[in-house]
This record gives structure tokens, C-alpha cells and sequence, in this order.
């Protein structure tokens, strides 16, 4: 198994490149975690990509790393949908197709430790942004007739840490 894997993130999915050249795949919080692999993984599989993100440093450094070119980093906070809004026009713009919706979830610590103000935040990066961003990009995805849209969401949503 570790052995397929590193093979994937090595070389990128097998036959993707056929598939994914020539698209624009947009991945929330690829600073770190989840989102920064899913966004060299892409790259690597052909895919122009528009990493967001709240740290523009990491963004930088992410998209010197990014196998092939045209990728740009966006800078933005999703917990503001104000700047969602308009991160949405500048997609647009792009053409994305492929919409990875990830962020961070609420702290880990015990449930009873936490306030409600602890979710406020992440609810508003899974949720809001989320909205926004398949609202805005999903016309684009059926003029184009190709969109793929995945939500990634925290298991402390469901589970607590």
C-alpha cells in the first residue's frame, strides 16, 4: 500500500494527465495538511492549480514546488465572505473546473472545553465559503460541461476530537 502511494504522489494518478490537462482545479486550504497534498498531487497529475489559502508565504512556497506551470496562489481568508466573494470572480475568470472545498476544523480538545465561539470559525470556513464558492463556480463548471466539486470536512464536525 505505501509503496502504491508513494508511487502516486511521485508520478500523479495514472492516465490523469489525459484527464486533468488542460483543467483548473481550485484547493481551499492548501497551506498545510490535506489541502497542501491535494495540490501538489493534481499539479503533478496535470492540472493547473489555484491554491487558497490565508498564509501567502506558504502559497508561495507551495506553488514553487508544484510540478508544471500557470498555477497561482490566492490569498484570502474563508472565514470573510467578502473575500470569498470575490476570490469567486477571480475563478470565474479561471475557469475552474475542479473545486476541492477544505479547510481546518475546530481545535482538537474535549468537546465540553470548547465554547461556541470555537465553531463559529470553522463552521464559517466549511460552510459559508463553500456555499459561495460552488454558487459561483458551478455555472461555469455546466458551461463548460466538466466540473468535479469535493467537500472535505473535519470529523470533529461529526465526531468530537
Amino acid at each position: 500500500m505505501n509503496q502504491m502511494k508513494n508511487k502516486i504522489l511521485n508520478e500523479g494518478f495514472p492516465f490523469s494527465e489525459e484527464v486533468l490537462s488542460g483543467k483548473t482545479a481550485v484547493v481551499c486550504g492548501a497551506s498545510e495538511g490535506i489541502g497542501r497534498a491535494t495540490a501538489l498531487l493534481l499539479a503533478r497529475s496535470g492540472a493547473r492549480v489555484i491554491p487558497i489559502a490565508r498564509n501567502q508565504n506558504r502559497l508561495e512556497e507551495l506553488i514553487t514546488e508544484m510540478h508544471g506551470t500557470g498555477h497561482k496562489a490566492l490569498s484570502i481568508d474563508l472565514e470573510k465572505n467578502q473575500a470569498v466573494a470575490k476570490a469567486v470572480a477571480v475563478l470565474k475568470a479561471e475557469r475552474a473546473s475542479i473545486l476541492i472545498n477544505n479547510a481546518g476544523g475546530p481545535p482538537g480538545s474535549p468537546l465540553m472545553e470548547n465554547t461556541i465561539e470555537d465553531f463559529e470559525a470553522p463552521f464559517k470556513r466549511h460552510l459559508h465559503a463553500s456555499h459561495l464558492l460552488v454558487q459561483g463556480l458551478a455555472p461555469i463548471m455546466e458551461q463548460i460541461e466538466f466540473g468535479r466539486i469535493v467537500n472535505v470536512i473535519s470529523t470533529s464536525v461529526r465526531e468530537p476530537i
